[in-house]
């Protein structure tokens, strides 16, 4: 389906792929890597029902959102968007969800330095994925959204508001640049 995309629309510049209660979506993780490689416009990016994506490669210098719905037991997460302003990860909520968010996250920090909003759902977000996204460095961060986290401690969020005091302070900091 999505070659057929590609095809047809070469100068796609936002795709939203919705699914209803009776519909399965059977885009996989290579396919869906291929067609945002491909797209050098497409700017945002959102599907629903990513359960069968087992892993994918997002490279793109155009990708500005990206929104998944229903990941499950990702294997391989690659992101190199060095654009990438807001991003949601939405994971099921079933018991053998398994996919390595510490790991996810890191990726994000590393290839991702613009983003602003980080939207995860999930109910293995945990106490290391909040140091991860501290460590990630996140200097354009805005706004995190961490839902479903029952591993996430007190710790968690003091770790949190200082990652957030130390980018209001690198705000305060710029603004007294001249002529910022």
């Amino acid at each position: 389906m999505l070659a057929c995309i590609a095809f047809s629309c070469p100068n796609l510049q936002s795709l939203e792929i919705f699914t209803s209660d009776s519909s399965v979506n059977r885009i996989t993780g290579d396919e869906l890597s291929r067609f945002v490689a491909d797209k050098r416009c497409l700017s945002s990016l959102r599907m629903e029902g990513c359960g069968n994506l087992g892993g994918f490669n997002i490279c793109s210098s155009s990708l500005s959102t990206l929104l998944l719905s229903n990941l499950h037991s990702l294997t391989k997460m690659v992101f190199n968007c060095p654009n990438l302003k807001e991003i949601s990860l939405d994971f099921c909520r079933q018991e053998n969800e398994c996919t390595d968010l510490t790991t996810m996250v890191d990726s994000l920090g590393r290839s991702c330095p613009r983003l602003q909003n980080i939207h995860i759902v999930s109910a293995r977000l945990s106490h290391a994925v909040v140091l991860s996204l501290t460590a990630a460095n996140l200097r354009c961060l805005r706004m995190l959204s961490l839902v479903l986290g029952t591993e996430i401690t007190d710790a968690s969020v003091a770790t949190v508001e200082g990652l957030m005091m130390d980018i209001t302070a690198v705000e305060e900091e710029i603004t007294r640049w001249p002529g910022t």
